[in-house]
């Protein structure tokens, strides 16, 4: 009967015990570019739209929702300050360990919905720049632009500590452990 209590007092302290939705998934869809020579007889070729989705871990970055999560980096930036920063992953086209410089910026309405955006990367060429009001990459002898794709945020629910899993695997143990002994037991 010990066994019993122990088991259900740690799924309860389990339940109560708070999740927090710390990591959050942004995915951006761009928009197609149009090329326009620097000079006359530049070369000007096609360009994926910028796309891709980065993982924020905001117990670091902060800033969401209703606030403003900003970072840098440089060519030295490696991935333990990546992580240091609460970047968790990045496919985004735009690079996050550029040739010079990335400067980025996400403010996030109450909602939890990207409100505004701001990429400068400088990556010698290309360098890339986006932001509400445009996409833009500089390669070569040419600008390509694009009218400004958008953001969709997802939120990744983790427990608020290992100790949830713990509790948890306490309880199945004691459950367990407490059949194991009843079957045991004879009978009359």
């Amino acid at each position: 009967m010990k066994t019993l209590i122990a088991a259900l007092a740690f799924t309860a302290l389990g339940a109560i015990a708070p999740v927090h939705a710390t990591v959050i998934k942004l995915t951006y869809s761009g928009n197609e570019y149009t090329g326009f020579p620097l000079f006359p007889g530049a070369e000007v070729f096609p360009i994926a739209p910028l796309s891709g989705h980065i993982v924020l871990d905001t117990s670091i970055t902060g800033g969401f929702p209703g606030g403003t999560v900003d970072f840098a980096t440089t060519s030295t930036t490696t991935p333990a300050d990546l992580a240091a920063l609460g970047i968790l992953e990045w496919t985004f086209t735009i690079p996050i360990i550029p040739t010079v410089s990335t400067d980025a910026s996400f403010t996030f309405d109450d909602a939890g919905d990207v409100s505004d955006w701001s990429f400068s990367t400088l990556d010698g060429p290309p360098d890339y720049f986006n932001t509400p009001s445009t996409d833009s990459i500089v390669v070569g002898d040419a600008e390509y632009i694009a009218d400004p794709g958008s953001w969709s945020v997802a939120i990744i629910p983790l427990p608020a500590s290992s100790a949830l899993l713990l509790t948890t695997a306490l309880s199945a143990f004691g459950v367990t452990r407490m059949r194991r002994k009843r079957k045991k037991a004879p009978l009359g």
